[in-house]
């Protein structure tokens, strides 16, 4: 059984019950993922989340201003492809395409890039 955002962001002692508890709440009425809404309401910072949502769903977490992109990798990938997706492809490695997401639940950019492109590709998380 998959373990939800909330037990892990307590778990941790990111947020607290009550924050969650209030989150829970808002999330019930929009419909909005918990996580932007704990980000919207100030109980959790970005970074945080995404450490957790790398946790939660097995994907790594990169923090894109800390590594350097080999430009023969960013060619690899049609500019308006990337930024209609919202992806930076990262890394090519034995016809392999790392490509950083924001959304991690978003499975088009993957399926797209191997019909249209023929690269096998791995995510990792980034914010």
């Amino acid at each position: 059984m998959a373990i939800r955002l909330g037990e892990i962001l307590l778990k941790n002692k990111l947020i607290t019950k009550e924050q969650f508890d209030s989150a829970l709440e808002e999330h019930k009425k929009t419909g909005k993922f918990l996580g932007e809404i704990l980000l919207r309401m100030g109980y959790i910072k970005e970074e945080g989340l995404l450490n957790v949502l790398s946790e939660q769903l097995g994907i790594p977490y990169v923090k894109l201003r800390e590594i350097i992109i080999d430009e023969a990798v960013m060619k690899r990938v049609p500019p308006k492809f990337a930024q209609h997706y919202e992806i930076m492809p990262i890394k090519f490695d034995d016809n392999i395409l790392t490509i950083a997401v924001s959304n991690p639940l978003d499975m088009w950019p993957m399926d797209d890039i191997e019909i249209n492109l023929g690269y096998r590709v791995e995510r990792v998380l980034s914010g």
